[in-house]
């Protein structure tokens, strides 16, 4: 593998040549950086990326995985506040604009009720499917997506795993939640969720 270093804008290669991944756009049949980083091109394989050598904020966009919080439902669709966050590598900015998670995208297969998979005060991990001048829509349908963190609907207390539902660690009401595979085994405050 090739190594050098690139700036935005600095062009790689012909689109001929290799095919662009990560920090990496096609402009017409020229391939540039988008980030600054240490450029690697795989000359067996014809493909290039970027090794990211700064922390840059990404807005929403198709195929980005964040955190929500369930703020409203209704019988077809939950609302969510997409939540501004920073990890070691990541940062997210939303930039205001409302999440909709749509019955159709909770999991492969019918969702008989959608207030057992989401309630509202739930935090999940969503990705993003389309971004719309007046909401993004997103999906929890992955295995790796879903509610991270559930609270009890009685006492508002947190909820541990048992089994296939979840139980509230205080008074001791059970629930079901469409979880992310991971859900108890990770942790919000340390940049762990992507």
């Amino acid at each position: 593998m090739e190594k050098n270093f690139v700036y935005p804008g600095d062009y790689v290669a012909s689109s001929v040549e290799v095919l662009p991944g990560f920090g990496l756009y096609a402009e017409g049949d020229e391939v540039r950086a988008s980030n600054i980083g240490e450029l690697l091109v795989d000359k067996k394989n014809h493909t290039a990326k970027v090794l990211v050598k700064t922390r840059i904020p990404r807005l929403q966009g198709p195929g980005v995985v964040t955190l929500a919080m369930a703020v409203d439902s209704s019988q077809n669709a939950v609302m969510l506040d997409l939540v501004e966050w920073d990890s070691k590598n990541f940062s997210f900015i939303p930039r205001g604009l409302t999440g909709v998670l749509y019955v159709s995208n909770v999991r492969r297969g019918f969702v008989k009720d959608l207030s057992e998979e989401v309630k509202i005060g739930d935090i999940l991990r969503v990705k993003v499917l389309e971004v719309k001048k007046d909401a993004v829509s997103v999906t929890i349908s992955d295995k790796n997506l879903g509610v991270i963190k559930a609270f009890c609907s009685v006492c508002r207390h947190e909820m541990i795993p048992t089994g296939n539902h979840l139980k509230c660690i205080n008074c001791g009401h059970v629930e079901k939640r469409k979880t992310a595979f991971d859900y108890g085994n990770i942790s919000i405050n340390e940049g762990e969720l992507l």
